[in-house]
């Protein structure tokens, strides 16, 4: 994002440059959730009654909207991950065991 596209970003949430740069330096110039050296940065704030969290990746923002801000949503994806993390096949084995099928067009799976 252009200097001009920041500042008007910065203005929609009711920050100045002086805010961002001192919210950088306090994230150490990283994402607040995934700690990376993001290039694109979002101003994460919060959607009821629109107060600035904090400065977040594109991605960790994006996330967050994919899971409608929701705190449990987010803790029960964790949770799925973390009990899948080990498994490469979740599913029944007589399925893991089947190869998959072709399906083509007008012909119903066998």
């Amino acid at each position: 994002m252009n200097e001009q596209g920041r500042m008007t970003t910065l203005r929609v949430y009711g920050l100045t440059k002086v805010d961002w740069d001192e919210m950088m330096v306090r994230q150490g110039y990283r994402c607040a959730i995934c700690k990376r050296k993001p290039e694109r940065w979002d101003v994460d704030h919060n959607h009821d009654h629109g107060g600035v969290r904090e400065a977040l990746c594109h991605g960790c923002n994006s996330g967050l909207g994919w899971f409608a801000d929701r705190a449990d949503w987010l803790r029960a994806a964790a949770a799925y991950i973390e009990r899948h993390d080990q498994t490469k096949f979740s599913f029944p084995q007589s399925v893991a065991a089947s190869p998959p099928t072709r399906i083509r067009s007008g012909n119903p799976p066998t």
